[in-house]
């Protein structure tokens, strides 16, 4: 029985050793964090998501029913709820099995795939949590892991080394088997190039209640003729009733901030906070009030209480890696493009954000993940045992297209939703390296943490021609084509249905937005031809 190892227990890693377990691998999986549960949710790793129907369906392959995205445990996500008003509601099902989508959380989607992959398959996926890894001998297929064990009151470390027929890197946008490939293959077998370092830093806050009692009015004190309704502080009417991530409810301005928040599974609100570049509590509470408010004044107080801590100690700022924003928080990831995904002769391949991270400005990240891992299972088994290398290079070469053009579609939105300048508060100043022109996703040389965001004004304008376009002729198909345009927003339906190809998808955007200026163009020499016309006239 060949042998794969996982590096990374997260959605798209666990997902993986399911499918690689079908194929017949006798499966180790390694994740140097803690084992992932629902009472982590309430961590600072932990964010919503929105899983799409092309995340689903290769859940659904597997034969994994996560309780997080199958009914009868959860419901599908029945709109969103944008500045306090409704957008999409109603039954998401009535669109056909493509829009439906679920909210569901990071740490918890791993902790239920985790237990329905343990579910499945006990005896050929073993999982081993606090285990980091430490060393990556490519050529001699062989890979070291720091693995922590509690004894008594302190923790011992021990090392295991172990050999492997696959391996496989799920270890996420900063993925130390990517790091590895960089460092040991010549520029020809393998590259990985960041294209975009997102500056953008948010901040979670977890636990706040739905609803509170409003305060009494100056004449409270009398006694009513007759009971009258408490009044409450709620986010929006008939909070109290919505079920645990039925919706998310955004609160966003292109200046900032940025407040999301979700229902959890005890009915309190999580959220998250960003686009803030100053994070004292004074600052943002005036922000938040005066910038949206429609946000009760008691949860803007629990959220500065949880998001604005108190100054950092010493030893704390000490031991932050180099790569986390000052004064806590974390960014919306980064954007590196790989070539290719695989290197053969080692039996070494990359899925999910180590193969082809980026940030959170489309909500593609786990979707796509997932469909690597899909992916990959599929190259597999198609080539068949004995096919391992040729397998790896078929998964590289039909993945390629798809990932950089989902890549560049994050690029284009972040570009367009963002603010020309975004300087986020207590950053260090560095480059980020991002670099090429649209075709590449690149805008010019960029500031890092501290910094402009790192787009030029071309790739703006570009961004601004590619996402406004396909709005309004979506918008416009929505209107007059219903069937054919589900969702007012096309961009939005189109990254959820996973008959379409993300590369499909950018050429449809780039014919749309074209369309678009091509029928202002003869408009507008129309327009001319007739005024001309008139004034001879």
């Amino acid at each position: 029985m060949p042998s794969a190892i996982v590096v990374g227990a997260g959605p798209a890693g666990v997902l993986t050793s399911v499918y690689l377990a079908q194929l017949g691998y006798a499966v180790d999986v390694f994740e140097r964090r803690e084992e992932p549960s629902q009472a982590q949710a309430s961590s600072q790793h932990s964010y919503p998501m929105v899983l799409a129907n092309r995340a689903t369906v290769c859940i659904a392959e597997a034969g994994l029913q996560p309780a997080c995205c199958t009914e009868p445990t959860a419901r599908p996500c029945c709109g969103h709820y944008s500045l306090g008003k409704l957008r999409g509601g109603g039954d998401p099902k009535s669109l056909g099995p493509e829009m439906v989508t679920w909210v569901v959380d990071r740490v918890g989607l791993a902790a239920d795939l985790l237990a329905e992959a343990c579910r499945v398959y006990p005896d050929r996926i073993r999982f081993h949590f606090n285990a980091a890894l430490t060393e990556l001998d490519l050529a001699a297929r062989r890979v070291v892991f720091s693995l922590a064990q509690p004894n008594g009151g302190s923790t011992s470390t021990q090392q295991e080394v172990c050999g492997y027929d696959l391996l496989v890197g799920a270890d996420g946008a900063s993925s130390g088997v990517r790091a590895a490939m960089a460092a040991q293959l010549p520029p020809e077998r393998f590259s990985a190039e960041l294209l975009y370092q997102s500056v953008v830093v948010y901040r979670t806050f977890h636990g706040l209640p739905r609803t509170r009692p409003a305060a009494p009015g100056p004449d409270a004190s009398a006694a009513p003729e007759r009971p009258v309704p408490v009044p409450v502080e709620e986010l929006v009417p008939g909070i109290g009733e919505h079920l645990p991530k039925q919706h998310l409810y955004w609160y966003d301005n292109r200046t900032g901030p940025l407040v999301t928040f979700w229902i959890n599974e005890a009915g309190q609100l999580d959220g998250l906070v960003s686009k803030v570049t100053d994070w004292s509590a004074s600052a943002l509470s005036s922000l938040i009030r005066s910038v949206h408010p429609a946000i009760p004044p008691y949860l803007v107080d629990g959220i500065v209480e949880q998001v604005c801590p108190k100054q950092p100690s010493a030893e704390a700022s000490s031991a932050a890696p180099e790569s986390a924003p000052a004064g806590g928080g974390s960014r919306f990831g980064c954007v590196v493009r790989c070539r290719p995904f695989h290197a053969a002769e080692e039996g070494v391949v990359l899925v999910g954000d180590a193969a082809h991270p980026v940030t959170g400005h489309l909500g593609q990240g786990a979707n796509m993940a997932l469909e690597s891992a899909r992916a990959l299972a599929a190259a597999l088994r198609r080539f068949g045992p004995g096919r391992q290398a040729e397998a790896l290079a078929a998964y590289s070469a039909e993945r390629a297209a798809d990932t950089a053009a989902c890549q560049h579609l994050e690029m284009s939105m972040a570009a367009f939703v963002l603010p020309p300048v975004y300087r986020p508060g207590g950053g260090k100043a560095g480059k980020a390296g991002a670099k090429g022109g649209p075709e590449e996703g690149g805008a010019g040389a960029a500031e890092g943490a501290a910094g402009s965001a790192p787009f030029s004004l071309g790739f703006r304008l570009y961004a601004a021609w590619l996402i406004m376009g396909s709005m309004m002729v979506g918008l416009a198909g929505h209107k007059l084509a219903p069937a054919a345009f589900p969702l007012p927003i096309w961009l939005m339906a189109a990254t959820r249905d996973s008959r379409l190809r993300y590369s499909v998808i950018l050429q449809r955007a780039r014919l749309m937005a074209g369309g678009l200026v091509l029928a202002g163009g003869a408009a507008a020499v129309a327009s001319v031809a007739l005024a001309v016309r008139w004034w001879r006239r």
